[in-house]
């Protein structure tokens, strides 16, 4: 079907035979969108086209609907960052997927925030917040973004915008869970 002008693919529901799949399709779909705010580093260009691929579990609908730009918009560096915010935040707003047990959702962020940390320190910071629930994390997930946060600060280049947030985060001790204080 066709949205906005632009081709979308995908929708329906996954399968729970291939929920594993699905995950993949949704990093790779992250991985695509990725490719396609490469070229936001330019001082400004004009939107000719927004694909959508591998949705899953979300109709592509509801990602142009958080794109803060349409087909024919020029962009900025103001706009460039909130691309970036509204693809990337939206995924790690995403609980289940953000949080998922094998960690993939925190190693992308994680190497999204060192790959926007490059052009643009402001946006990146604030995407790396998505790791302030690390103290309210169980002991197992708080241990799987530890990784993930640790690989960031150890980056020689790395902002001090990132990394005061995330040197806070890391530094921030456990929040004791309601079971253990019973």
């Amino acid at each position: 079907s066709v949205y906005g002008g632009s081709r979308i693919r995908g929708g329906g529901q996954l399968s729970a035979h291939n929920r594993a799949g699905g995950l993949a399709r949704r990093l790779a779909l992250l991985l695509v969108l990725t490719v396609l705010t490469a070229p936001l580093l330019a001082a400004q260009f004009r939107i000719s086209d927004i694909r959508v691929e591998g949705l899953q579990r979300i109709a592509a609908g509801t990602v142009f609907n958080y794109l803060p730009v349409q087909i024919g918009d020029t962009t900025t560096d103001n706009v460039t960052a909130e691309i970036i915010r509204a693809l990337y935040g939206t995924f790690a707003a995403n609980l289940p997927q953000f949080h998922h047990p094998s960690g993939s959702g925190y190693t992308l962020i994680a190497e999204r925030v060192l790959d926007i940390d490059e052009f643009n320190p402001q946006a990146a910071a604030r995407l790396a917040q998505a790791f302030s629930s690390l103290p309210l994390l169980d002991s197992p997930r708080r241990e799987l973004m530890l990784g993930p946060l640790r690989s960031i600060l150890r980056r020689p280049a790395l902002s001090a915008n990132v990394f005061e947030i995330l040197n806070k985060i890391e530094t921030t001790p456990p929040v004791p869970s309601s079971e253990s204080s019973s």
